[in-house]
Formats: structure tokens, C-alpha cells, sequence
């Protein structure tokens, strides 16, 4: 990988997030509802049966965290598969975005739109209440 290079993981649960939190809150910088308090607890209280903890982590070269989209996977009553942000839905949490570190914010936003273009899992993007 050169230095613009990104590896994506996608996160499934809330213990495999882990390893991520501090990181995640920095990159909230301050903003109580991007960070992981808010958005996990969120999940926690709203989150259907159906619905799939779809977080992607990017990473630089050097493992470093330099990127998070925090994302589920919703299964609609009509077969749907939507991925939406956490916080995002009938109990919305306005300013959902992926998170940058800074002079990262195109490489991520481009690797989130590649990312979900290739994914097989939905059927449906809904970017509800986004910067």
C-alpha cells in the first residue's frame, strides 16, 4: 500500500468496535452526536432485530485509524436492504456523515462510494439528515 492507500473493514459488531473508540472519538471532534456514545447508544435503543451494525473503518498504511462511516444495514418490511447512517430513521440524529481526519475527507468519501457501490448486501443507499 503507498501512502494514499486505504483498507476498509467492515465492523459488525459493537465488540469488534473496540479497538476503534478513541480513535472514533477523536474524529467526532467534539461533536456528541457523531461520536460513539451517542451513535452506539443509539443502535443499542433503536436498532430492529433485522437490522445489521455495518461500520466501515479505514485505515492507512500504518493501521491507523483515519476514517469511520458509521452505517447499518435495515431490512425493510418489503424485502428492502437500505443502508443508512446510525442516528438516522424515524428517531433521526441530524449532522450524520463519515468521518476524516483532515486532508483525508475526499480519499474516504471516495473509498465510502466505492465501498457501498460494490456491495452486494443492499439494495438501497438512503443518506438521511447528512451534512
Amino acid at each position: 500500500m503507498d501512502a494514499n492507500e486505504l483498507e476498509t473493514l467492515l465492523i459488525s459488531s459493537v465488540e469488534d468496535l473496540s479497538p476503534y473508540l478513541d480513535r472514533w472519538r477523536h474524529l467526532a471532534a467534539g461533536s456528541p452526536t457523531r461520536s460513539p456514545e451517542w451513535l452506539l447508544t443509539w443502535w443499542e435503543v433503536y436498532a430492529e432485530a433485522s437490522d445489521c451494525l455495518s461500520v466501515l473503518v479505514f485505515q492507512g498504511k500504518d493501521k491507523r485509524l483515519v476514517g469511520l462511516a458509521p452505517l447499518y444495514l435495515h431490512a425493510s418490511a418489503k424485502g428492502e436492504r437500505i443502508i443508512r447512517f446510525l442516528g438516522s430513521g424515524e428517531v433521526c440524529t441530524n449532522h450524520a456523515t463519515w468521518l476524516a481526519v483532515s486532508d483525508w475527507e475526499t480519499r474516504i468519501g471516495a473509498e465510502f462510494a466505492r465501498f457501498i457501490h460494490q456491495s452486494s448486501n443492499c439494495s438501497h443507499l438512503f443518506l438521511e439528515a447528512v451534512d
